[in-house]
């Protein structure tokens, strides 16, 4: 029984070693991914800054004066802004997509590192637990071993005694 206790913890134990070490690869990829989205994020930025910056430089509001006058028509200055207000709200909504995705990123990374930390906790309650079955195995072992022994002893004893009888009978023969 206790052999099989012991291979049941020693399997627990292996299997458990198993999800942590997938767990510990799953966070390696989400911290690639994470980096990979804050560069992203970056990107993003520096593009958005760089409009703003060059909006700024030409003068943002000569640049509005500029595409008013450059217009020919009223439907072509309405189709200008309209253009222009697409591609900021673009660039927002690109910047918002990669903070959401790098959020999300992050939420999982806090998961995954909840479930480490747990499944680190049950190894070291099952391998506690395995050595534990272990040493009651080595100790009933020795048990059995000590009992062998003096079976073994009590044995001899009792050949020597029923030879001694019998050699007793043979002298009084």
């Amino acid at each position: 029984q206790l052999t099989h206790d012991l291979e049941l913890a020693q399997a627990k134990v292996d299997e458990t070693e198993t999800q942590l070490s997938d767990t510990q690869d799953q966070i390696t990829q989400l911290e690639e991914q994470i980096a990979e989205t804050l560069q992203e994020l970056d990107e993003a930025r520096g593009v958005l800054s760089d409009h703003i910056s060059s909006f700024y430089k030409s003068g943002g509001v000569l640049s509005l004066t500029d595409l008013v006058l450059s217009s020919g028509s009223f439907e072509e200055l309405t189709s200008n802004l309209y253009y222009a207000g697409k591609v900021v709200d673009a660039e927002n909504e690109q910047i918002q997509s990669v903070k959401q995705l790098q959020g999300e990123l992050e939420g999982q990374q806090a998961e995954l590192s909840e479930q480490e930390t747990q499944l680190q906790g049950l190894l070291e309650q099952q391998q506690t637990d395995a050595a534990s079955l272990s040493s009651a195995q080595a100790e009933a072992q020795s048990y059995v071993d000590g009992l062998s022994s003096e079976l073994q002893e009590a044995l001899a004893a009792e050949r020597a005694a029923e030879a001694e009888r019998q050699r007793q009978a043979a002298e009084a023969a």
